[in-house]
This record gives structure tokens, C-alpha cells and sequence, in this order.
């Protein structure tokens, strides 16, 4: 795949706190595993995480399997707006 993805962490006030750009051919769960485990490592007092729906699957396990004192929310889109991308083997 050419191209780049940016994956951002970002406080409630809106200011980032990790920034990770890298190639398009690295999938958007690994991103999150990363940028969760950062989260997780430097940020103690944090307590919820919001993620965008296409983090659902397989970030989701690797969260709760490291049982962290943090809840992981995935957000809803509206109706029919968030479409799951079947190239990793761990979505559904």
C-alpha cells in the first residue's frame, strides 16, 4: 500500500497528547495496540478511552486482556457510516 496513516490520542480539551504517523500498509489495530499501550505506560491518571469504530475486533481484546484500571469505549457513528475492514484475521 502507498500512502500515510495518521493516528492521533488527543485529550478532552482537544490537546495531543500521542501522534503517530506511519505507512498506509500498518493495520489500524496495530496503530491502536501502539498508541494504547503509550496511553497506558505515560498517562496514569486517565481512566477512559474513546476509540473510533474502526478499532473494533481485535484492539478491544488486547485491551481487556492487559486489564488495565481504564475502560475502552468505542464510539457509534450514525447508522451505516462505519464500515469494518475484513484485513486483519482478528475482525469479525
Amino acid at each position: 500500500m502507498n500512502g500515510r496513516k495518521r493516528h492521533i490520542v488527543v485529550d478532552t480539551l482537544g490537546l495531543i497528547l500521542v501522534l503517530w504517523v506511519h505507512s498506509a500498509s500498518i493495520s489500524d489495530s496495530l496503530s491502536g495496540e501502539i498508541l494504547l499501550a503509550c496511553v497506558i505506560k505515560h498517562f496514569k491518571k486517565i481512566r477512559k478511552v474513546w476509540a473510533d469504530c474502526g478499532y473494533r475486533g481485535y484492539l478491544e481484546e488486547w485491551f481487556y486482556r492487559r486489564k488495565p484500571r481504564r475502560e475502552l469505549e468505542i464510539t457509534k457513528r450514525p447508522r451505516g457510516k462505519c464500515q469494518r475492514h475484513n484485513s486483519s484475521p482478528y475482525v469479525e
